[in-house]
């Protein structure tokens, strides 16, 4: 019985680190594969906007040569019949951009450097920004020579907490106007880019500074009515480039990297955060039916070995304290339980005395 018992006990023990190595391995596995696709998302969404961005700077450019806009932006009084002309190439060359790009635009808009709209492309519904608004536009495009990002702000346009790409327009130093690329970054269910792009994946935009990632809104938002708190994601060290950092979101593995956009006026950057779909692969999570019935099993024979080891050490104390023959105690028993009667008597001695 006891030799039964210890085998069942290495047996139940194997088994169980079996099926608890194997888990661990397939946790492993699992982790790895998450780390792959994210990697290859991010990796493949930084391209798309890096490259997007690159034609959105071109077609910005081919708009600042285009003398219909040169016109609207120079300080010389136009006719009437020259200046509807005008706007009109300038609003088909922001509906030009708007079509080719690969971001969901809400709105592109030219505004002059006073900050006063000028033509605004097509929106889903016709709308007027704030001057204030548009002064903060304009003064952050000021700040840098290539482009930025706006702080979050509410667009009338799309009613929805919002970033903006600003291009300042620029001759020989001096501003003209800006140009304002508007993008959704906060909705009910994130601020997803390119929908169902790779399978268990969700890629959505954020603001980096500082080794602190946010999603669902930019640092530093200009307006009290942009998104609700947003989450925070630590990556390791001050600087995050275009190759993508490992994190966790909220339990779900995660990989995020720059883009080639500052926020701001160049205190914050943009990033792309692909966030895996399913929970992160550990102990708890990664067990297969098939280990589990082994853990079960292995759990199963360590009880029965402990209960058998348990009756087995029993019976073998109540053998070498009975006489075989006779089945009283035997004179083991009478040594081991002398000192305890001789104790208990000398107890009740001394009640008795006092």
């Amino acid at each position: 019985m006891r030799r039964l018992a210890l085998v069942g006990l290495v047996v139940s023990l194997l088994l169980g680190g079996v099926a608890v190595l194997e888990t661990s391995e397939r946790a492993s596995t699992q982790r790895d594969k998450q780390d792959r696709l994210l990697q290859a998302a991010a990796s493949n969404e930084v391209g798309l906007i890096t490259g997007d961005e690159h034609q959105t700077t071109t077609a910005l450019s081919m708009m600042l040569v285009n003398p219909a806009v040169r016109q609207l932006l120079s300080d010389r009084a136009l006719p009437a019949g020259s200046r509807r002309a005008d706007l009109a190439a300038a609003a088909a060359s922001l509906a030009t951009i708007q079509r080719s790009s690969s971001l969901p635009l809400t709105a592109a808009r030219l505004d002059a450097g006073s900050g006063s709209q000028l033509v605004c492309g097509p929106t889903v519904r016709p709308a007027t920004f704030p001057l204030e608004l548009e002064r903060q536009f304009a003064a952050v495009a000021d700040r840098s020579a290539t482009g930025a990002g706006s702080g979050a702000f509410f667009s009338p346009v799309s009613r929805q907490p919002s970033v903006a790409f600003l291009a300042p327009f620029r001759i020989h130093g001096r501003a003209l106007g800006v140009v304002h690329l508007d993008l959704n970054v906060a909705t009910a269910r994130g601020s997803s880019l390119i929908v169902d792009s790779t399978p268990d994946v969700a890629i959505q935009l954020a603001s980096y500074q500082r080794g602190r990632v946010l999603l669902e809104g930019p640092l530093g938002a200009q307006s009290a009515r942009s998104a609700g708190s947003p989450r925070v994601l630590l990556v390791n060290g001050a600087e995050l480039g275009q190759r993508p950092e490992s994190t966790l979101n909220r339990g779900h593995r995660a990989m995020v990297a720059s883009l080639p956009l500052p926020v701001g006026g160049g205190t914050q950057n943009m990033a792309v955060a692909a966030t895996d779909t399913q929970p992160n692969p550990d102990l708890l999570n990664a067990w297969s039916p098939g280990l589990l019935t082994v853990l079960a099993t292995a759990i199963l024979m360590l009880l029965s070995a402990i209960a058998g080891l348990i009756v087995s050490i029993r019976r073998v104390m109540h053998e070498l304290s009975t006489d075989a023959l006779t089945g009283l105690r035997n004179r083991r028993a009478l040594l081991e339980d002398l000192p305890r009667v001789c104790q208990r008597a000398s107890e009740e001695d001394r009640k008795s005395v006092a």
